[in-house]
């Protein structure tokens, strides 16, 4: 009978880590989507205008710099999920 109790004990024990680990998965994959909520697609000029040609190309720049951010930020998120899904 002891051994029963200790099988259930470390199984309680082996769910609370488990539900820990995905709680902790489930807040980093949070801060992830946050900042990809806040990744610039293209910064509008403030100060003096610009012709269509410079800010094609300050949009062209910063979305390929923006792609490339959200592009390892995607990685994370599948990465987190797959781990998620296996605990």
């Amino acid at each position: 009978m002891a051994d029963l109790e200790k099988v259930q004990s470390v199984l309680a024990e082996l769910k609370r880590l488990s539900r820990t680990a995905c709680e902790t998965l489930d807040c980093r994959i949070e801060a992830v989507l946050e900042k990809m909520s806040s990744v610039e697609l293209c910064v509008l000029p403030v100060d003096e205008p610009v012709t269509i040609d410079e800010f094609l190309h300050a949009a062209e720049t910063s979305c390929a710099e923006a792609v490339a951010a959200l592009a390892q930020l995607v990685v994370f998120i599948y990465t987190a999920h797959l781990i998620r899904d296996s605990l």
